[in-house]
């Protein structure tokens, strides 16, 4: 519930906030053509192009997910979000100032950047405020609002009816508990009825959403407890006392008045899944417009070296188990393919490979491409596409995925990537456990600030050629 709740809010607000940085950018040059402040400048003059744009909004991205600007505790307290704003926009000049510096941009008004932080600045805390006055006004009169019953009165349920409280500017109102009311008076709230009253207790006091918060020695309980709410229209929440479910990150869900704990390993909630395909799209949009001429001479060169089209493209395994259609150079023979059996048994191989060295299907160019990794650039267009993001697990092939042990497929939760673990840690060199072990603890530890670095890594890692083949 409150983890549902808080990623939504969060994952807005990003959106927002994105959408108003780059307002702030438009309204700042707009500012700065009318108010002749500083050098003059022509009506000619044009500041901000799309690449402009772009490197802004992947700044300001990483700007606000770095100091943790959409943590629930920030959210609650609007003075720490307030630090949390000024910190990300200070952080986002910094970065922009410093690309104008190594690039030298002269060109770029020094007065506009100004202007656009100022701008960008009063515009986030702006909408917070009237966001925050609109919430307010909304609960005031009954809405968006949830009432929650507490299950539990021990120390589980005290614990979570604490947390209720600190989360009241989300909307949630604790009404009481049900159970024991032999320890009420360290409950922040009132002693509602016995356990054996739920029923009776959520119908009379309107409740939304029922927390059951007692230790595991009291399973019964919370077998008796969601059984006498099974035909009552009311969300369960279960809060788990199992210490090595716990441990796994687990979540709680809920089916139809039935709580489940899913025990599953760490994906990326709504926040991050978002920022992830906002940097995807705008880094990817930019990169396919920056290779352009090189993707056409490569086209050239494969025209020429064998006889076939230019691109390939074969079914792989994406996120959740879902084919689609992945976009590459051709490296190889048309017949490929088809040779692969024939290949595979002289080489005598058993395990599933991604690429085998010396491989008699590839072509000249195609063993440059492969080299340098430019036989990839096409995959551009899958991520722009939403099919891949730029930094994940491989795309693996369906041949491959149907040789995966149980514990291999925890590697298909998230889409894969042009890059990832893998290829700044081995490439191919690394077995088929070692790759997926790699993978899962990207996905575990997933942060877009650690995306930037495995793209970074994966140019060294390219051009040494370690692996490649």
């Amino acid at each position: 519930m409150l983890a549902r709740m808080d990623n939504r809010i969060s994952a807005l607000l990003l959106l927002s906030d994105l959408t108003l940085t780059a307002f702030a950018l438009y309204l700042a040059d707009l500012v700065r053509h009318q108010v002749q402040l500083g050098k003059p400048i022509g009506p000619g003059q044009v500041y901000l192009t799309l690449d402009v744009y772009l490197i802004v909004l992947v700044l300001w991205l990483v700007g606000f997910r770095a100091p943790k600007v959409y943590g629930h505790r920030r959210l609650a307290d609007f003075s720490a979000e307030l630090k949390g704003v000024l910190v990300a926009v200070s952080l986002g000049g910094i970065m922009l100032a410093s690309i104008f510096y190594l690039t030298h941009n002269d060109d770029f008004s020094r007065l506009l950047l100004v202007y656009f932080l100022v701008l960008d600045v009063v515009l986030l805390i702006g909408f917070r405020l009237i966001a925050r006055a609109v919430w307010d006004w909304l609960r005031a009169r009954g809405h968006m609002t949830r009432t929650v019953l507490v299950a539990g009165t021990g120390r589980m349920g005290q614990e979570a009816g604490r947390a209720v409280l600190k989360h009241g500017w989300m909307g949630l109102e604790l009404r009481g508990f049900a159970g024991d009311d032999a320890d009420s008076r360290h409950l922040p709230g009132p002693v509602l009825g016995r356990l054996e009253e739920i029923a009776e207790v959520v119908g009379q006091h309107k409740i939304d959403d029922v927390v059951v918060a007692m230790s595991y020695d009291h399973r019964q309980a919370i077998v008796d407890t969601v059984r006498r709410l099974r035909n009552i229209p009311v969300k369960i929440e279960l809060v788990p006392d199992i210490l090595d479910i716990a441990l796994t990150k687990a979540r709680v869900y809920d089916l139809d008045g039935l709580p489940l704990i899913g025990v599953r390993g760490p994906v990326m909630g709504a926040v991050d899944r978002l920022e992830k395909r906002v940097f995807d799209l705008l880094v990817a949009a930019l990169s396919a417009v920056v290779f352009l001429p090189v993707m056409v001479i490569v086209a050239l060169l494969i025209k020429l070296d064998s006889p076939g089209p230019v691109f390939f493209t074969q079914r792989r395994i994406g996120e959740n188990g879902k084919p689609f259609k992945i976009y590459k150079f051709r490296s190889m023979v048309v017949d490929a393919e088809e040779r692969l059996k024939e290949v595979l048994g002289h080489t005598g191989l058993v395990e599933p490979v991604l690429k085998i060295k010396k491989d008699p299907r590839v072509t000249r160019v195609g063993r440059m491409l492969r080299r340098t990794s430019l036989d990839e650039l096409p995959q551009l267009f899958n991520v722009v596409k939403g099919e891949m993001s730029l930094v994940g697990p491989r795309p693996e092939e369906k041949r491959i995925v149907e040789m995966y042990d149980t514990w291999h497929r925890q590697r298909l939760v998230i889409k894969p990537g042009m890059t990832g673990p893998m290829q700044v840690k081995g490439r191919a060199n690394l077995s088929l456990d070692e790759r997926v072990e790699l993978e899962l603890a990207y996905i575990a530890n997933y942060s877009l600030l650690g995306d930037i670095s495995i793209i970074l890594a994966t140019i060294p890692a390219v051009i040494s050629g370690r692996g490649s083949y």
